[in-house]
């Protein structure tokens, strides 16, 4: 290319090309990963409402006789199955090659916990055994909810029993302690229910609609907020999930 004869010339303008092909390779891989963070990001926040609608419709089934009204809730929770399913498979397939979501932590009360939990009415029944620690965490409140709303659905969805909470106050953290009464979880599967995929054997086992992405999402979603996620066998009967969050 120095010498300025017909080869350098020629020389020079392959080595532009090559050099725009790989910044426009560079440009199609940041678009496609822009792609897939959306597509996954909107999946994964579709499926907590859909939840919260399905469990609307089981209590409506439970409380209202009206064959009519049976009969439109039948359809609405029906049409709400089919929206999992087909969300379901299309956060499965972006997941594959998307090992990240979105975590944007910012300060925030503690006391948004509480709508959280209050929400979970549409699941079952909650028991509150202590009161949230006032001050300032460090949290995505979208994430967070759906990290409660994770834990929660699968406790009263396997366990079926009341859920207990309660809170525990540290020095750089809050625990915010999810507790159910049913059979728990086989021991040698407690280190693998956060792990991508994975369903227990007692989920597997069921007819129970499940990804295995559930607690593995909660437990990175955790970590990106600067906190954890602690499973455990609780004493007496019953599964345990701790939440740690860090304090402002």
């Amino acid at each position: 290319m120095n010498k300025h004869n017909y080869f350098g010339a020629f020389t020079e303008s392959f080595d532009r090309m090559r050099e725009e092909l790989k910044l426009s390779n560079e440009r199609e891989a940041a678009a496609n990963r822009s792609k897939q963070e959306l597509v996954a990001e909107l999946s994964h926040d579709i499926k907590t409402p859909v939840a919260t609608i399905k469990a609307t419709c089981e209590v409506m089934e439970i409380k209202y006789d009206d064959p009519d009204v049976k009969e439109k809730v039948a359809v609405i929770k029906s049409k709400a199955d089919s929206v999992e399913h087909l969300v379901d498979n299309m956060f499965r397939a972006t997941l594959d090659d998307l090992d990240e979501l979105k975590v944007t932590p910012r300060e925030e009360s503690s006391l948004i916990i509480d709508g959280m939990l209050k929400d979970l009415r549409f699941y079952g029944t909650v028991e509150q055994v202590g009161k949230i620690p006032e001050c300032l965490i460090m949290a995505d409140k979208l994430r967070l909810e759906q990290v409660i709303d994770n834990i929660a659905g699968n406790s009263f969805k396997y366990a079926g029993t009341p859920l207990e909470v309660d809170y525990k106050l540290e020095k750089d953290n809050i625990r915010i302690i999810l507790s159910d009464r049913g059979p728990g979880v086989p021991e040698d599967e407690l280190s693998l229910i956060t792990s991508k995929f994975y369903r227990g054997s007692a989920a597997a086992g069921s007819a129970k609609d499940g990804s295995g992405l559930g607690l593995y999402l909660a437990s990175r979603f955790m970590e990106k907020m600067g906190g954890g996620l602690e499973v455990r066998n609780r004493e007496g009967g019953g599964f345990t999930a701790e939440i740690i969050i860090r304090k402002v």
